[in-house]
């Protein structure tokens, strides 16, 4: 995943640990369109410039305003706590997210896939693209390269996060085994 999770704004924040450290309470929910097995990145501040990423936690349990998740990732020594903030590149609260993918897909039927979110799936980058997905499936003898790819060009231009495949689906929950 290129481009990165440095320049994001934060998605919502930790309301509650629990006292083994192993579940958090996140003020996001259904009606933020969350989704279960999101992934969420924990950060200490909401300023990209001075953030430290502390973790990641994954929503097991949704409710319309909040989510319970439990924590994949922390230092055992610096533990993710309540105020910290989260953050899911491929989720954006409040908003629809629009994507371009570009290449062929591990996932057959990706596209139908990101219906089930707030998103818009468009056929070429523009100012308004959010995220350019780059498919991984093994490059036919025909297929452009990545690196010629004409709106891989373009996304560079526009300084547009790039993110493989196999990232988008996890941090939606729906990666494949």
């Amino acid at each position: 995943f290129t481009g990165g999770t440095d320049k994001e704004s934060v998605d919502g924040k930790l309301i509650r640990v629990e006292p083994d450290g192993s579940h958090v309470m996140i003020d996001v929910g259904r009606e933020d369109w969350v989704g279960m097995g999101m992934v969420f990145e924990v950060y200490d501040r909401a300023d990209p410039e001075t953030r430290n990423l502390k973790g990641s936690v994954q929503v097991r349990r949704l409710m319309d305003t909040i989510a319970q998740c439990k924590v994949l990732e922390q230092d055992k020594m610096d533990p993710v706590l309540p105020g910290m903030f989260i953050l899911n590149p491929a989720f954006k609260r409040g908003r629809t997210v629009e994507f371009v993918i570009i290449g062929r897909t591990l996932e057959p039927n990706l596209k139908r896939l990101l219906q089930r979110y707030p998103c818009r799936l468009k056929e070429h980058v523009s100012n308004t693209t959010d995220y350019v997905i780059r498919g991984e499936a093994p490059r036919k003898k025909d297929d452009i390269e990545w690196d010629d790819e004409p709106e891989g060009d373009r996304a560079n231009q526009l300084e547009i996060t790039v993110m493989k495949e196999t990232d988008l689906l996890r941090y939606l929950g729906e990666e494949r085994d």
